[in-house]
């Protein structure tokens, strides 16, 4: 799947992929790459895209998995602080931290 799939407009389908792949195991180890982000979002990468996802988008993804109650473990990957205009992208990882700790249970 390429970034330009990842709209709102197909989050019913993407479910549905999600569905069908987190049903054949007991559990999830979770990587979010921050790299996903539009980079109107999350400057502080090292592979910036401007036609990434946008956190909105992403919220409803992250709420869909950890509603499966099959994430053991996560981690986030790919921020990078020399490029983090204003601290962005070190904000919204706190975000989404705060969101899985929140949500997980």
């Amino acid at each position: 799947m390429k970034n330009t799939d990842c709209r709102e407009k197909q989050l019913t389908d993407i479910i549905q992929q999600l569905t069908t792949f987190i049903d054949g195991y007991d559990y999830i180890y979770l990587t979010i790459d921050m790299d996903v982000f539009s980079s109107a979002y999350a400057p502080g990468v090292s592979a910036p895209s401007p036609v990434g996802i946008t956190p909105s988008f992403f919220w409803e993804i992250l709420q869909f998995i950890l509603t499966t109650k099959k994430v053991i473990s996560c981690d986030v990957a790919e921020l990078n602080p020399k490029y983090d205009e204003d601290h962005a992208t070190a904000n919204l990882v706190a975000r989404i931290i705060d969101f899985i700790t929140l949500n997980r249970i």
